[in-house]
């Protein structure tokens, strides 16, 4: 006997979030019959998300048992003689178990939803023979089976096909080019690196979903490529860049709005570090959620490929 997801679909009647697991039994025609399916789902550290119970059925069916000599059932168990029950097994999900779905997913290499499943299967069969009949034998038998499987569901497909029909909301699909290959001069190539290297280090705190942790080294990238903010270590890189912004035809003013938009942007990233303001006076600093992280990194990643290519070597 073994299972397998075949489909899992959304139950669009349902007011609560609510998915419909379309599991496929195999069973051995003749030998033993499915009485009842029901099971947990869990996410892929383990966590039950939701309970499964059979409350409908795609179509209507009945199976039979024989009463079989042991000869005709070893011969069936060699021909495999198997036939597969669909069943459609309801899972409600609530909030809690869609934001953990959502945490593990951030944190998941490849963005997916991995969903682990653990069934209890009834069956009947016949153990009696024909000619053991009126023996103390069992006549009836009723075999009760934990059965395992998993199921992932693809990124593209969760965000586009899944997580607007749950509430969850609806995601722009974007691909962010890390700009670790471009190669620069000796003159920015120290800075440069520093930068690939923090934004490096956000892309993995966001990975393991260390909001927090993002944040901190967000801050230190804004402190890095802040570069027009005329104190003496940073003139010399913002000399060049006036020039390279110059001959792409940018205004003293446009390039001044540049590297002042920066100076807000490393401002903004350190409150989420200081617990004191300018003054000296403790206050708490801010709550670093997905949303904030997720602004850092993408702010990042745009302005160091836009540097970037400013100052590659051609």
């Amino acid at each position: 006997m073994n299972i397998k997801i075949s489909k899992i679909s959304i139950e669009t009647q349902a007011l609560t979030p609510t998915l419909t697991i379309w599991a496929e039994l195999e069973f051995q025609r003749e030998i033993e019959i499915p009485l009842s399916i029901s099971g947990r789902m869990l996410s892929n550290d383990g966590k039950l998300l939701s309970l499964l119970n059979e409350y409908q059925v795609h179509t209507d069916t009945y199976y039979e048992l024989t009463i079989l000599s042991r000869p005709a059932k070893d011969k069936l168990y060699r021909q495999k003689n198997e036939t597969r029950y669909q069943a459609q097994m309801t899972a409600v999900l609530n909030h809690m178990a869609l934001d953990w779905i959502e945490r593990l997913r951030e944190k998941d290499h490849e963005k997916s939803v991995r969903f682990s499943f653990d069934f209890i299967v009834k069956t009947m069969e016949i153990p009696a023979e024909p000619d053991r009949l009126g023996t103390n034998d069992s006549f009836l038998k009723l075999q009760i089976k934990r059965l395992f499987t998993n199921e992932i569901i693809k990124q593209s497909d969760w965000v586009n096909n899944y997580a607007p029909s749950l509430g969850i909301g609806k995601f722009l699909m974007l691909e962010l080019k890390m700009p670790t290959h471009i190669n620069v001069s000796k003159f920015w190539s120290d800075l440069y690196q520093q930068l690939c290297l923090n934004l490096n280090d956000m892309e993995t705190s966001l990975r393991s979903g260390d909001w927090e942790k993002t944040m901190l080294h967000a801050r230190k990238f804004y402190e890095n490529i802040k570069i027009g903010d005329n104190k003496p270590g940073n003139k010399k890189f913002k000399d060049e860049f006036d020039k390279i912004m110059g001959n792409d035809l940018h205004t003293k003013d446009g390039i001044q709005n540049l590297y002042d938009a920066l100076w807000k942007l490393f401002e903004f990233m350190s409150k989420y570090i200081h617990e004191k303001d300018k003054a000296g006076n403790i206050q708490p600093a801010p709550v670093s959620k997905k949303e904030d992280a997720y602004l850092a990194f993408t702010l990042g990643v745009g302005l160091l490929n836009m540097i970037g290519r400013k100052i590659a070597q051609s």
